[in-house]
């Protein structure tokens, strides 16, 4: 019984150096993990650099390739909205054709009323113009028959004075001053009546 004191004493003293290798090897492990973390940090480092590069030629490369595709008329990201673009340019274009047609019609009627109208006014005119020429050498004509009637019986009572043995008297007949003759205002007449019959 004396003895177990001692030994756990002993157990003790020889327990201590253990302890320090303990902590010295911690130290030691914990040194190397982290020297190894920091390598693997480098390497994912790297290795994302290393992606991130191929991923950016990846990506020049699909660009080139695309515009290569759409230069070539191949692309379907590009036929789509050309074929929409088209097909829209199809529509303007015949919906222009259809407003054109329709202007066009227009025109056309608008052309052929202004001509009737013209027609009808020239013959208006031309009638108004018959008719006032007309009536003009009607009353010329008028005129100058009553200066021929006036003349005759002038003429008349001359010879009935005469017949009675009358002492002669100088009778002036009417003095009348004619711009025309009454032959050629006849044959203006005439010609003013043809040309009117032409015209029609």
């Amino acid at each position: 019984s004396s003895r177990g004191p001692d030994r756990d004493s002993s157990a003790e003293e020889a327990d201590e150096p253990d302890s320090d290798d303990s902590s010295e090897m911690d130290e030691g492990e914990c040194e190397r993990r982290r020297n190894e973390c920091l390598d693997n940090l480098a390497n994912l480092e790297r290795q994302f650099t290393v992606l991130r590069e191929q991923l950016y030629n990846e990506r020049v490369k699909h660009v080139e390739y695309q515009l290569a595709e759409v230069r070539g008329g191949r692309s379907q990201e590009y036929l789509g909205p050309l074929r929409s673009l088209q097909e829209n340019m199809r529509i303007r274009i015949e919906v222009a054709g259809v407003l054109k047609q329709m202007r066009i019609e227009n025109i056309k009627h608008k052309y052929e009323a202004e001509e009737q109208a013209a027609h009808q006014h020239f013959k208006s005119e031309k009638w108004l113009t018959y008719e006032s020429m007309r009536e003009e050498f009607l009353e010329k004509i008028r005129k100058l028959e009553e200066e021929r009637q006036t003349v005759d019986l002038w003429s008349t009572g001359a010879e009935w004075g005469k017949r009675r043995r009358k002492r002669q008297v100088t009778v002036t007949p009417p003095y009348v001053v004619y711009m025309l003759p009454d032959a050629d205002i006849m044959e203006d007449w005439r010609l003013v009546r043809k040309l009117l019959e032409k015209s029609d």
